[in-house]
């Protein structure tokens, strides 16, 4: 997941577009409608998303198994702040091995 100025919503969303952008709703001045990407955006995804995502890769590697667990319902929302603010210690066990008996073993130990 990445940050995303310039929104672009499909022109036949048009009217939630409008809506997105109106200051007393959400207010996202950036949202634009149409169907083909601008250069700007296939600069994005072409050139600069490939470097973030290779930059992304160890930090996401080592929250991973804490994601999980948290997406899972596995640990509630504090618990899972209190282990991004920790390292991720303690809950790497138990949703490793739950990954491995479902077949998922590209679980890799957190750095």
């Amino acid at each position: 997941m990445h940050e995303n100025y310039n929104q672009l919503y499909p022109a036949s969303e048009a009217e939630l577009a409008q809506n997105v952008r109106q200051k007393d709703l959400l207010g996202y001045h950036d949202v634009r409608t149409g169907n083909e990407p601008d250069a700007r955006m296939t600069r994005f995804v072409s050139e600069l998303l490939p470097g973030l995502a290779v930059g992304a890769r160890p930090t996401f590697t080592k929250f991973r198994v804490v994601h999980r667990a948290y997406g899972k319902g596995e640990m509630s929302y504090v618990q899972w702040f209190k282990e991004l603010k920790q390292g991720t210690k303690g809950w790497k066990g138990a949703v490793r091995d739950e990954a491995k008996a479902e077949g998922a073993d590209e679980l890799e130990e957190p750095e």
